[in-house]
């Protein structure tokens, strides 16, 4: 089912604001990495035949290499940018399912943030794989194959690759899904749109903890050091990731999904 589009607006938002106000004036060497991941870009889409857009988060600016299996997609690459402003790549995402479009800005806020809450991990090791329904050239749903890495990862997140792959003609359209591999060792972390506790932060996960302990949000805000406002912020992100409309149901799903 479609969410409304409130909903959806409020994701891409928070999904936008996270990837594009980072201290980027941190980061080292960045036109020579550019240039490297400008390389990778080319090379994928020359072997696999896939469109890849590379998302430059510090400059909002994405860079888009076509293979053959574009024109499959239905993309007109005679009249396409190969470089346009800002990272979101509206050419492609209106021929995606708005099913299928809304999860993908939902897990791509809750890798980002898995990312950013997991400070024992190397990032590097990890990226999203998807699949998602997109209409070809025929006006008909393909499978689509998607990945998406972070390239060069630090704590700051500047460069994004998506790759969007045409499935085998044998493989039917079917809803999104989506998991985290390691491509180290070849994990998988489950990352169906139910389970959004992925994005849940460090804090928020223990304003949870002390909702189950039957704490007020006064007293919540008493253990924690913080202000009553931050907790009824933190109660109001929780229900909002969690898809609930009380602290109460946070907490009963909280339990279903493992968090607690």
């Amino acid at each position: 089912m479609v969410k409304n589009n409130h909903f959806e607006h409020h994701k891409v938002k928070e999904l936008n604001d996270e990837l594009l106000f980072q201290p980027f004036d941190q980061i080292k060497n960045s036109q020579k990495l550019l240039n490297q991941a400008i390389e990778i870009a080319k090379m994928y889409a020359k072997v696999e035949g896939c469109v890849c857009v590379l998302s430059d988060l510090k400059e909002n600016k994405n860079h888009f290499f076509y293979g053959k299996g574009a024109t499959e997609m239905g993309l007109d690459i005679s009249d396409s940018k190969i470089k346009q402003d800002g990272i979101w790549e509206e050419e492609i995402f209106r021929k995606i399912h708005p099913d299928d479009l809304m999860m993908k800005y939902l897990t791509e806020l809750i890798f980002f943030q898995f990312l950013k809450n997991n400070s024992l991990i190397n990032k590097d090791d990890f990226y999203v794989k998807s699949s998602l329904r997109m209409k070809n050239k025929h006006h008909s749903w393909s499978q689509i194959n998607h990945r998406m890495y972070y390239l060069f990862n630090t704590d700051i997140v500047w460069l994004a690759l998506c790759l969007y792959q045409i499935g085998s003609a044998k493989d039917p359209a079917t809803p999104f899904k989506a998991d985290i591999i390691n491509k180290c060792t070849g994990e998988i972390l489950d990352l169906q749109p139910e389970n959004k506790s992925l994005c849940l932060s460090k804090r928020e996960k223990e304003v949870l903890g002390l909702i189950q302990l039957g704490k007020t949000t006064k007293e919540i805000a008493i253990t924690l050091f913080i202000s009553v406002h931050t907790v009824s912020r933190h109660k109001q992100n929780i229900m909002e990731k969690l898809n609930v409309n009380t602290s109460f149901k946070a907490f009963t799903k909280a339990k279903k999904l493992g968090i607690l």
